[in-house]
Order: structure tokens, then C-alpha cells, then sequence
């Protein structure tokens, strides 16, 4: 067994927070490692670059959503670009469009969510008591949207997701994006990762697998499999932990699980309340702008569909497919979050590209065979099934509102929590969550190791 020399922190994970922990621990002089399974640094970051396609293909986060403060900073200092998500949002059915009221609909329902219920409660008990007074009636249409909402963007299953963390995210900074701004990143969100591993990529290990973590206060013991099934452990005088909610509920001995030995007080309760969301996605590249030419009933009117951003569909399949707009590139992207979702991993690739295919031609009035004829390229990635994630990102369950906060507590000044399940802010599900709460496991870090950090890191 290989044992490598201690350091001050090691690092389980090579994601944003991973990287942003590792980055901010190497500006203030502390020695770190940073141990990642993957072949690759980014984690749920996944940006996918064909020479045939004009822009880069997101597999995994793709969006800024609202004010993103840490990640506005990297974009700056790294030269990079982010243009604001513009264009219209139409509802298709079969060949007929409309434009969408989808915004106001669901934030009609959001916005009575109560933030200090008690006892919390679910989304779906919410939903239906909403449905039983007889003058709601009218807005069965509204509740509808609002579930399809809540599943796709927060990847939850209405029936666990809490009622009050579902409040306070409505008025955050990354809670609505049909109330606020949302962008994406030009030359691709992995420049994001790539910039924080500028500096410490030589403190990363790579295809480095963590089985087991041995812990006492102000030491850890990490034990790992390489690529090779060799054994090698890490010493550290603190750990930082930023895998997914997935993992770190997996089981002893399934493949990616950590057991930590003795448990670590407190991981558990916070584990408890929080749950890893479901969610598909599926990107077809196409000869042509398809949503422009051919379509039989497309609106023409007023530039008709030229400046489509946001295509819903509720009820399919996959129910919400967006362009690239304000960039004109025949790219179409679909997306499925929740149970369905779920549901849906458990397919082979090509049949829930099938089915997403046979959704969108269905959208658009055409055939599955005319869309396939003008297909130049597709790609997913099922994060459900990748054992390093188990799943897309987290939301909290009833009553688990406040199990971000107690993850991201301290354990003995040795163990610290990040990742966007551990973000405090309502940022869950987030680059910018994830990014804030490494640099916050980095700062209390340095506390532990009695070390004030550096201004402006």
C-alpha cells in the first residue's frame, strides 16, 4: 500500500467546490491533495466539444442562474464570455404553437408556498389541498405547470420535496429563472473548472477511487483504489468531502461509497433530509435550424419561431426543449427531471434518445423518421447511473429544510462538508452553490489550522 506524504487538507473531489476549496487553500500556503474517481476534473461540470457542432455541448450544468457572484468573478478573471438566455417561450402540442404564459401561471401557485409552515409538508400535499378548495378549481391548469416546474427544474419528486425550502428558493437568486436572469457560458462551462485547476493540478489524483476514511481530531487517514487496484493513502490534518448527496448515501462496499470510520457525527441527520433529484437530458444537433423551415403549422407571424429560446410541452415525455438563442445553431436540447426522469434511467441510451426524438417530432408536427433523417449528432450523459454521482443534484425532503446548514457544519475541526447540497443560500443544484461552499469548507479549514486567510482570495 502506498502511502503518500501528510498535508494540511485533502480533498474528496474534483468538482467546483472541490477545486475552489483546493484553489483558495493553495493561495494562503497550505499543502493540499485533491482526490478525484474520475479520469477528468469538472465532476457534474461535463462540457462535450464536437468539431461539427459551432458550440460547446453540455452534458451536465449548463446555466447561470440569477445573481452568481463567484462564478461572475472566475468568468472575469479567465477572459471568458456569458451572454444572457434571451428569445421567446412557445407551447407545442402536436404541430400547434402558442405562446406560453408558463412564468406567471406557475408563480401563481409558488408564491403561497409558506415558507414557516409547520409542520412542513410536501409540494404534492400542498398541491392537492390547493386542488380541493372548490375555488381553485379554475387553476388546475396553474398547479399542473408548477409540478412540472418543481420536477424539472429542481429535479424532485413532488411528493418528497419540501414546502418550505421550495418558499424560500422561489425569492432567491436561483430559484425562478422566469423571474431572473439567467446566462450560459460561450466557450463552455468546464473553462470554469479548468481556470480553478490551473494552479493545482498537480495536487490532483485522478482515477483515484476513496473506499474508506479513517479520522480522529486533526487527522484523516484516506484509503483509496487507483486505476490499477492498487491500494494508496492520503494523511491529512483536515478533509474536505464535496461528493454528491448520492454517494455519500450509497452503501458500503457499491461502487464510489465511503465509510467513514468511526461515522462522523452529524453527516447522517443531514443526509437524512436531503435527497438526489433525477434528471435527462438529451442534445441533438441538427443539419438545420429545424424550428425555422418546414414546419406545416409554425407561427409566422412577428419572426415566428426565429427567436425560440424555451419549447414546453407538459406532459411528454420530455416535456421542456431549448435552442441556443441568442447564438443560431441547429442545436435543440431536451430535459426531464423527477420521477419520470427516474423512471427513465433505467433505459439503454439510444431508447431514451429514441424517445426524446419521438417527443420532439411530435412537438413539432413532423414525423420521427423526417427528424431523424436531419440528426448530425446526439449525446447524454446518465448521471442516475454514473457511481460517482448516483443522481443530478439535491433538494431537500419534508422537514429537511434545514439540512444544508447542518451538513456544512464542522466536525471537530477536521471534517468539512461541501458541494451545492451543503450551499445555505438556497443555492442547491448550483455551480455558484457549489463554488460558495468550497471556499467556505477552504476558510474554516484554515481556522482549524489556526491560519487567517489572505483578502481577496
Amino acid at each position: 500500500m502506498e502511502q503518500s506524504e501528510a498535508v494540511d487538507a485533502i480533498i474528496i473531489g474534483a468538482g467546483a467546490a472541490g477545486l475552489a476549496a483546493a484553489s483558495e487553500l493553495r493561495a494562503n500556503g497550505r499543502t493540499v491533495v485533491v482526490i478525484e474517481a474520475r479520469s477528468r476534473v469538472g465532476g457534474r461540470i461535463l462540457t462535450y466539444r464536437d468539431p461539427d457542432v459551432a458550440v460547446p455541448i453540455e452534458l451536465g450544468a449548463e446555466f447561470l442562474h440569477g445573481t452568481t457572484p463567484d462564478t461572475d468573478t472566475i468568468i472575469q478573471r479567465a477572459g471568458l464570455t456569458a451572454i444572457d438566455v434571451v428569445g421567446d417561450s412557445w407551447q407545442a402540442r402536436e404541430g400547434h404553437f402558442r405562446k406560453t404564459g408558463f412564468w406567471k401561471k406557475v408563480n401563481r401557485v409558488l408564491r403561497k408556498l409558506d415558507e414557516h409552515r409547520v409542520p412542513d409538508r410536501s409540494l404534492g400535499d400542498y398541491l392537492a389541498e390547493h386542488a380541493s378548495r372548490k375555488r381553485k378549481s379554475k387553476h388546475a391548469r396553474a398547479r399542473a405547470l408548477a409540478l412540472e416546474f418543481v420536477q424539472g427544474f429542481h429535479a424532485a419528486d413532488a411528493a418528497l420535496v419540501s414546502e418550505r425550502w421550495l418558499a424560500r428558493v422561489a425569492n432567491t437568486s436561483a430559484g425562478n429563472p422566469g423571474d431572473l436572469r439567467s446566462g450560459r457560458l460561450l466557450e463552455g462551462y468546464d473553462r470554469v473548472t479548468a481556470w480553478l485547476a490551473r494552479d493545482v493540478f498537480d495536487a490532483v489524483e485522478l482515477n483515484t477511487v476513496v473506499t474508506n476514511v479513517d479520522w480522529e481530531r486533526g487527522r484523516a487517514t484516506v484509503i483509496c483504489r487507483d486505476a490499477d487496484g492498487f491500494l494508496r493513502t492520503f494523511e491529512g490534518s483536515t478533509l474536505i468531502v464535496t461528493v454528491p448527496v448520492g454517494v455519500l448515501k450509497a452503501a458500503v462496499g457499491e461502487r464510489g461509497a465511503i465509510e467513514f470510520r468511526p461515522e462522523v457525527p452529524g453527516m447522517v441527520e443531514g443526509m437524512d433530509g436531503l435527497e438526489m433529484g433525477s434528471a435527462l437530458r438529451t442534445v441533438f444537433a441538427f443539419t438545420e435550424r429545424i424550428w425555422e423551415h418546414g414546419l406545416p403549422r409554425a407561427p409566422r407571424k412577428r419572426g415566428g419561431l426565429t427567436q425560440l429560446s424555451f419549447l414546453h410541452s407538459p406532459g411528454a415525455n420530455f416535456p421542456v426543449w431549448w435552442t441556443q438563442f441568442p447564438v443560431r445553431t441547429p442545436v435543440l436540447v431536451g430535459w426531464v427531471g423527477g420521477p419520470r426522469a427516474a423512471q427513465m434511467s433505467t433505459q439503454p441510451d439510444t431508447e431514451i434518445e429514441r424517445l426524446a426524438l419521438n417527443d420532439l417530432a411530435s412537438h413539432l408536427g413532423t414525423t420521427y423518421e423526417c427528424l431523424a433523417g436531419l440528426v448530425r449528432g446526439s449525446w447524454m450523459h446518465n448521471w442516475d447511473s454514473d457511481p460517482f454521482s448516483r443522481g443530478a443534484y439535491s433538494y431537500p425532503a419534508v422537514g429537511g429544510s434545514g439540512s444544508a446548514r447542518k451538513l456544512s457544519r464542522p466536525v471537530d475541526q477536521t471534517i468539512f462538508f461541501a458541494g451545492e447540497a451543503t450551499d445555505t443560500e438556497g443555492r442547491s443544484g448550483t455551480v455558484e452553490g457549489a463554488l460558495a461552499s468550497g471556499s467556505r469548507a477552504a476558510r474554516g479549514v484554515l481556522l482549524a489550522l489556526g491560519v487567517a486567510s489572505l483578502p481577496n482570495q
